[in-house]
């Protein structure tokens, strides 16, 4: 799911739920990190 890189959250909330959006985006590391690294890497 590509919509995790959503920096309002709104995206996020629809794919996951609010439980993603209540998170900073620093507090999703199991997506956003491993999402990040992968664009870092490329």
């Amino acid at each position: 799911m590509g919509i995790t890189i959503a920096p309002s959250g709104k995206q996020e909330k629809t794919g996951s739920g609010s439980s993603l959006t209540k998170a900073k985006p620093s507090q999703i590391t199991p997506k956003g990190s491993f999402k990040q690294q992968e664009f870092k890497e490329e």
